[in-house]
């Protein structure tokens, strides 16, 4: 016979892994979203390439925030490559730089799939588990 001991700590258990379940579930759809910025990053860079010198942009700010430009070079970006340091990259270094990190992503999304469903397949046993301690 099972004591409540044992059944308070198959739930605590379970609970412990179900939290973790949301947060890899949260941490899939961050990466959902950060992938598909990246992809209209890179269309966003093709339609820049098709525009001419001295075209009038929006050029995002903040979040909803706009100021007017107009382009001067349409064959170069400054790239912030990480500690704030800036290069000066073509569009299709851009574009293959936007790739290479989308691919980063989708690999670290395959590895967060597969620790999600060990998680779901754990809680199903451990839940399993907490039933046949209860209906003992």
């Amino acid at each position: 016979m099972a004591t409540e001991e044992q059944i308070q700590e198959k739930y605590m258990h379970l609970q412990l892994i179900a939290q973790t379940l949301r947060q890899v579930q949260q941490q899939l759809q961050m990466l959902d979203e950060q992938s598909s910025e990246l992809d209209r990053m890179a269309d966003g860079l093709g339609d820049l390439k098709d525009s001419k010198i001295g075209s009038n942009l929006l050029v995002p700010v903040s979040e909803g925030i706009f100021a007017r430009a107009t382009l001067s070079n349409s064959e170069t970006l400054l790239v912030n490559v990480g500690s704030n340091v800036i290069v000066e990259k073509t569009i299709d270094e851009t574009r293959q730089l936007l790739q290479d990190r989308n691919a980063e992503l989708r690999l670290h999304r395959e590895e967060l799939k597969k620790q999600n469903k060990e998680l779901f397949d754990a809680a199903q046993v451990l839940q399993d588990e907490l039933n046949n301690l209860i209906t003992q």
